[in-house]
């Protein structure tokens, strides 16, 4: 067993700022590739996710995330990003729902979106042929 006292003495002090976790809404979902579901979060510059948890049914996935935020003097700065779960079917027809709102995440495929926007195709190369010049 371990002693408290002793442990809080060995332990380092990682940080001054007090943190919490707390659920977080999910922005948007998107199946990489079968089985891997990819979820999108919003957090800030000194946010992190502790933990993600997926419940699958034979209609909906529900998931759920938790964030580790400090309590006090949070970044304003935001930023949308991914984080993938492994599921044990691929995603199919399913649904896929936010725990904390109980609303249903909209698909959405940043890397279509980007390639559309900068005309590239599936590889990351333009439309146009690619010449190899090395000889």
């Amino acid at each position: 067993m371990i002693d408290d006292e002793c442990w809080e003495n060995m332990a380092p002090l990682l940080d001054d700022t007090p943190r919490r976790l707390a659920p977080r809404s999910f922005t948007a979902h998107c199946e990489r590739e079968p089985g891997r579901l990819q979820l999108r979060l919003v957090l800030a510059r000194d946010e992190h996710v502790d933990d993600i948890v997926v419940d699958e049914d034979d209609d909906r996935i529900v998931a759920f995330a938790a964030i580790c935020s400090p309590t006090v003097g949070g970044h304003p700065e935001q930023i949308e990003g991914p984080f993938h779960v492994y599921l044990e079917e691929p995603l199919g027809e399913r649904k896929v729902i936010d725990a904390l709102s109980g609303r249903e995440l909209p698909y959405r495929n940043v890397l279509a979106e980007l390639a559309e926007e900068y005309g590239l195709n599936g590889n990351g190369a333009g439309d146009e042929e690619h010449v190899d010049r090395r000889d």
